[in-house]
């Protein structure tokens, strides 16, 4: 546990270093790219099976593809029917089996093209690349690079987003259509022009509050009005005794830190058209966490809106005019979110894998996949 620790501090040390002070700007913000970018890899990119939730499976679902016999036959674009994956990803895992012909390919390119689209997403919005990561860090990074598929649709969506967003609509809008090729999640980012076109005032953010509160009581009855009630998510719901503590931790941190931003905002910065979609982004994340509430699985939706939500937390800290206020700032926010990290680490290992923390073995002939989760 000392070494995830050691590990995620070593981006906040890199902050300390190159993410403050005008002198050699240029070259502290390179330097923050590449050695950002190189811990993030080295972490994920070679870490051994039972590390992060889905890592075996993923790893097992290609080694499946890439040792059947018909592989080498069957074009890149073939899909199997029955399969679980969405066809995009499937198409995905034809074409790294053709670059890599190893199981554990699916994991290292994965884990190489997050990590990039990490440290380009946070460059594209603040300089404090190091001190984003190490706040992502302590608050679940590693469940990007769990999700394989959703992260890719994600990556999908930040680039869309970044570019196209709010100028190309019809361009946005077909790039969500093949992030959902990678995970069906991805439908909800349908809803993201059509929030962040209103303006961020007292009405509409209470309109958006009450609709939350609306959703969270009636989600069980919305999924059956859908037709969703014999969805595996929907029966495990209803089988649960009592609130889920992840949902209720990850909200109530995520709550916090929005009043952090609000209170810091009030009294140094005004909003501005370039950061109106990151208010409404972190908005989005702290209603979806509060639904979890109720209907767990719709904690993923988090995944697309948290990185915009510390994007602002950071940019907010460093608009702060007074030093020891935001020294203050971020102190208490460090300290909170490291003791969230450092009690799942410590008491809710299962809810990441984190630990015993290991890199992967390409000298061994076979992997066990069958890790009891």
């Amino acid at each position: 546990m000392l070494f995830i620790i050691f590990y995620t501090f070593l981006f906040f040390i890199l902050h300390f270093y190159l993410g403050r002070g005008e002198s050699f700007r240029r070259g502290k913000l390179i330097a923050q790219y590449i050695l950002c970018f190189a811990l993030l890899f080295g972490f994920f990119g070679f870490r051994d099976l039972p590390i992060l939730n889905d890592t075996a499976h993923y790893y097992e679902h290609f080694r499946d593809i890439i040792y059947d016999d018909y592989f080498e036959r069957l074009p890149i674009y073939y899909l199997e029917k029955f399969d679980r994956f969405e066809p995009g990803y499937q198409i995905y895992e034809r074409i790294v089996g053709r670059i890599w012909y190893d199981p554990y390919a699916i994991i290292l390119i994965t884990s190489l093209i997050i990590s990039i689209a990490c440290v380009w997403l946070a460059g594209q919005y603040t300089e404090k690349i190091a001190l984003w990561i190490f706040i992502m860090m302590l608050s679940g990074l590693g469940s990007i690079y769990s999700a394989q598929r959703q992260a890719i649709a994600a990556i999908i969506f930040f680039v869309s987003f970044r570019y196209f967003y709010p100028k190309h609509i019809f361009w946005y809008l077909c790039s969500i259509l093949l992030a959902m090729l990678f995970h069906n999640s991805a439908i909800v980012l349908f809803v993201v022009p059509l929030i962040c076109k209103f303006e961020l005032n007292m009405r509409n953010i209470s309109v958006f509050v009450v609709s939350t509160f609306f959703i969270a009581f009636a989600i069980l009855n919305i999924i059956l009005l859908l037709d969703y009630g014999e969805s595996f998510y929907y029966k495990q719901t209803l089988q649960r005794e009592t609130t889920p503590l992840a949902a209720m931790l990850n909200f109530t941190l995520t709550f916090i830190l929005m009043i952090v931003i609000y209170g810091i905002h009030k009294k140094n910065s005004v909003i501005d058209e370039y950061e109106r979609p990151l208010w409404w982004m972190s908005l989005l994340c702290v209603s979806i966490l509060f639904i979890s509430i109720p209907f767990l699985i719709f904690s993923r939706y988090a995944m697309f809106f948290q990185p915009f939500m510390y994007i602002l937390l950071v940019r907010k800290i460093y608009q702060c005019n007074n030093i020891l206020n935001r020294r203050g700032i971020l102190l208490s926010i460090i300290v909170a979110l490291f003791l969230r990290f450092y009690i799942v680490l410590e008491y809710k290992p299962e809810w990441a894998h984190y630990y015993p923390y290991a890199f992967y073995d390409f000298n061994e002939l076979y992997h066990e996949t069958r890790l009891g989760y």
